[in-house]
């Protein structure tokens, strides 16, 4: 906008004879001319407006206590942004949040519902929740001692005209330990930018006979972790910035 504004004075400039704009080479700066009056200064283009994206929280504190006095703060799930000065709401830095593998794995199981073998459960659990278990005890190796049988009897039916040959399956399961219906993960909503571990409770079903099981999130529970994580973010940068710059929930 600014480069086009100068284009059109120096056009004007031209078509009058009285006002041209001579740019310093390789410069922010440039001449001022009125040919009229004879005059010319030297003069500078205004910045553009800072668009700055921190890479984490202690850069958006840094930020706020340098620019205290017209800085103000607004955060949200999906981030952190300071306005540099709250008046003129141009200046402004952003460190934007994104939601960690952890979470969003939790919100596929809960959409899709889906069923998993014992080799999928475990892998699950120690690839992506690897971290997630301080408060699920030794479920790994409950899960992986469990073992699986399928009894099959023969039954045959005769009667009056008819005959019939069915089977009756029974699944049994054995292991060391029950399993227990729910299990609490400690995971984190965000990720590096600002890591708040959240509980969250699932529930683990299990299904003998077709050898299976489903982990889900236990209804609500996940919109409950990313409330409390926007929440601590929130009383964080209240503590971080002793109320000398205002802090508000929501986005400018």
């Amino acid at each position: 906008m600014l480069a086009e504004l100068l284009n059109g004075i120096v056009e004007l400039g031209r078509e009058s004879g009285g006002l041209k704009i001579v740019p310093e080479p390789n410069s922010h700066r440039y001449y001022l001319h009125d040919v009229s009056a004879g005059t010319h200064e030297l003069a500078e283009t205004p910045p553009t407006a800072r668009a700055h994206r921190a890479s984490d929280f202690e850069t958006i504190v840094a930020l706020a206590r340098k620019n205290k006095d017209g800085a103000v703060v607004w955060y949200s799930r999906g981030g952190i942004v300071l306005l540099v000065d709250d008046e003129t709401r141009r200046d402004r830095v952003t460190l934007s949040f994104e939601l960690s593998p952890q979470i969003a794995a939790l919100q596929l199981l809960e959409k899709q519902q889906r069923a998993m073998t014992q080799s999928d459960l475990r892998n699950l659990l120690r690839r992506v929740f690897k971290n997630c278990l301080s408060q699920s005890g030794n479920i790994i190796e409950l899960i992986s001692n469990l073992k699986f049988t399928v009894a099959t009897d023969g039954r045959s039916e005769v009667s009056q005209g008819k005959s019939s040959i069915g089977k009756a399956l029974e699944a049994q399961l054995t292991g060391q330990s029950v399993i227990p219906e729910y299990i609490t993960l400690s995971v984190p909503v965000f990720v590096a930018a600002y890591i708040v571990p959240q509980s969250v409770q699932c529930v683990l079903d299990l299904e003998p006979t077709n050898q299976t099981f489903q982990l889900i999130p236990v209804a609500g529970e996940l919109e409950k972790a990313i409330t409390a994580a926007e929440r601590a973010v929130g009383e964080s940068l209240i503590s971080e910035l002793d109320r000398e710059v205002p802090v508000y929930f929501g986005t400018p």
